[in-house]
């Protein structure tokens, strides 16, 4: 199998900027903060805290989802640096994506944007009572 990955950048440790604040992101530049000590890794997402539903699974069974708001700075104190900001481009060869707070150069781009409900429907779970 061959990469277009340069050679270059696996010899030294590389620039990772992690694009979603979500749970997915957040987990990924965690992992790797912590799997490539001295690596700089950004994560970039659009709110300072991640909503997390930690009791989802049990709500068949009646039992209410406690929602926990965690920081990002609470949760990722592994060297993660985190940006909130809005992705507005991504420059590949370049190797930059420009935001709302900044130009982020990089060598290795991750996406994890998740995923937001487009509006209200009848097939929507959202409390015990649904």
């Amino acid at each position: 199998m061959t990469s277009n990955f340069p050679v270059a950048a696996l010899t030294s440790l590389p620039r990772v900027v992690v694009v979603g604040g979500g749970i997915a992101g957040a987990e990924a530049a965690l992992t790797l903060a912590i799997g490539l000590p001295g690596a700089k890794v950004t994560l970039v997402g659009a709110s300072a805290s991640i909503s997390i539903l930690p009791n989802l699974i049990y709500l068949p069974f009646g039992v209410a989802p406690d929602r926990a708001d965690v920081e990002l700075s609470e949760l990722l104190p592994h060297g993660v640096h985190s940006v909130v900001a809005h992705v507005q481009h991504v420059d590949v060869a370049r190797r930059m994506i420009e935001t709302t707070a900044g130009s982020i150069e990089y060598d290795v781009l991750i996406a994890a944007p998740g995923a937001v409900a487009a509006g209200q429907s009848d097939r929507v779970v959202r409390s015990a009572d649904d």
